[in-house]
């Protein structure tokens, strides 16, 4: 397993422990924000990568962010070594606190959306 990035760190400190991130989710909130981006935890199966980085065929990949700590984290592994993180974070996404997550930053969206609205509507009537 190649830890590159797991906790909020100073350059050249080292990253935080597995066990730690898996005791963190229990108690916070993961970003929805990074469904976007292979849902936190995904294959690696994109060709055009793997022609690039070859050695990470067959490997998953882990990262994301929290929505109400920041700890972020960027985990390569083999299914196996990652199958307890995949577990926690499907748990972490399951819960209320996640779907109100989801909700706030929805809301947040919308809000730039009509924000831009409004700024290219000052805009055009210039």
């Amino acid at each position: 397993m190649e830890i590159r990035s797991n906790g909020s760190k100073w350059a050249g400190e080292p990253p935080d422990t597995l066990d730690i991130l898996l005791e963190r989710l229990t108690k916070h909130t993961l970003d929805p924000t990074f469904e976007e981006y292979g849902n936190f935890i995904h294959e690696e199966d994109d060709d055009a990568f793997l022609a690039q980085c070859p050695e990470y065929r067959g490997t998953w990949h882990a990262f994301g962010n929290f929505f109400d700590y920041s700890h972020v984290f960027n985990i390569r592994g083999t299914r196996d070594e990652l199958a307890q993180l995949r577990t926690a974070i499907r748990a972490n996404q399951a819960t209320d606190r996640y779907a109100a997550a989801k909700v706030a930053i929805e809301a947040r969206k919308e809000e730039r959306r009509a924000y831009e609205a409004a700024q290219r509507e000052k805009w055009e009537r210039r």
